[in-house]
């Protein structure tokens, strides 16, 4: 009887065993397997030789190339061209907005005078074309400053001329002789205007 309960016990233990083991792969699981892999590895192959004839033109490809081209292959490019600093700031300076000129109101007195002329003083001075209108630059010295002033007032002989100067009372005295630069007398006239006098 113990030795019957044995062998039933044994014969479930192994049906247990048989159940929970995998099965065999059948030979038409193994054909596809097989044949995948074989797809894959030719798919593989082919792009390959693709990808390896997109880097390596063909000798007919470098034939059509040279004669389309031949100095690109024979003659080597060399840039002559330096990079400067020192040039590249002057460009760059060049580009640069450029001064802005101060328009100012000259006013060329015959002598000089204790007060600023107005009323028909001034009348008198603009009829005989002295008051004109004059453009200087802070930057300017003191020979381009003069030429622009004898430019502006042409018609008249001017050989020496004196800066002169007035305070808020109107009261005006003369600077000195030696003609200024363009932004000290741009800060002379300040927004008012320019007053020259000439020395005989």
């Amino acid at each position: 009887m113990a030795t019957a309960l044995r062998v039933s016990e044994a014969r479930n233990i192994g049906q247990a065993f048989a159940l929970a083991a995998p099965p065999a792969p059948t030979p038409l699981f193994i054909s596809i397997i097989k044949s995948m892999f074989l797809f894959e590895h030719q798919a593989h192959e082919k792009a390959q030789q693709q990808c390896k004839g997109l880097m390596q033109p063909s000798k007919a490809h470098n034939e059509t190339i040279n004669k389309l081209f031949p100095e690109s292959t024979s003659v080597p490019v060399v840039s002559s061209r330096t990079f400067d600093s020192i040039a590249r700031s002057k460009v760059d300076l060049k580009k640069k907005k450029k001064e802005r000129t101060k328009k100012l109101t000259a006013v060329l007195l015959p002598h000089l005078v204790c007060t600023v002329p107005k009323g028909n003083a001034r009348k008198k001075l603009l009829n005989s074309g002295r008051i004109k209108k004059i453009e200087l630059r802070r930057s300017m010295n003191s020979r381009e400053v003069k030429n622009e002033i004898l430019k502006v007032f042409s018609e008249f002989e001017l050989s020496q001329l004196t800066v002169c100067s007035c305070n808020k009372a109107n009261h005006m005295a003369a600077m000195t002789n030696k003609l200024l630069k363009g932004d000290e007398l741009i800060n002379v006239a300040g927004q008012g205007s320019l007053y020259l006098c000439e020395v005989s």
